[in-house]
């Protein structure tokens, strides 16, 4: 199975932000993402948009926090890196664009799902 996980989640686990009620699901996402008996059942996919934004919020903080959670996301998920048709694709939708090139990932890959905080989107 082939699963992408939204840019927001991902954000939300990473900087272990408290008081979000996503967080606790995100957090027992990432302990299935963190164990190495899934590794062959569920392939985790995310994009160069989530990383990058992981790494200019992180980077706030300290560029070595920002390196290590970058290190980790590669370790942990294929990363899509989009194309030209993705992002001209992505730019029909009415949703926010980070949104649309999710989806427009998981539809080039394609994934069996995609899950996020925000569904709405």
């Amino acid at each position: 199975m082939k699963v992408l996980i939204d840019q927001d989640l991902i954000t939300e686990i990473l900087l272990n932000r408290t008081g979000n009620k996503s967080c606790e699901s995100g957090r027992k996402l990432w302990e299935v993402i963190k164990s190495p008996h899934q590794s062959q059942e569920i392939i985790f996919y995310i994009t160069r948009p989530c990383v990058q934004r992981v790494y200019t919020l992180s980077s706030m903080n300290s560029s070595k926090d920002a390196d290590k959670l970058i290190n980790l996301l590669e370790s942990r998920f294929h990363i899509c890196e989009g194309s030209p048709t993705i992002f001209q694709n992505a730019r029909q939708y009415d949703s926010d664009i980070e949104s649309a090139i999710e989806v427009e990932c998981g539809l080039a890959i394609p994934v069996d799902a995609i899950i996020t905080q925000s569904p709405q989107k």
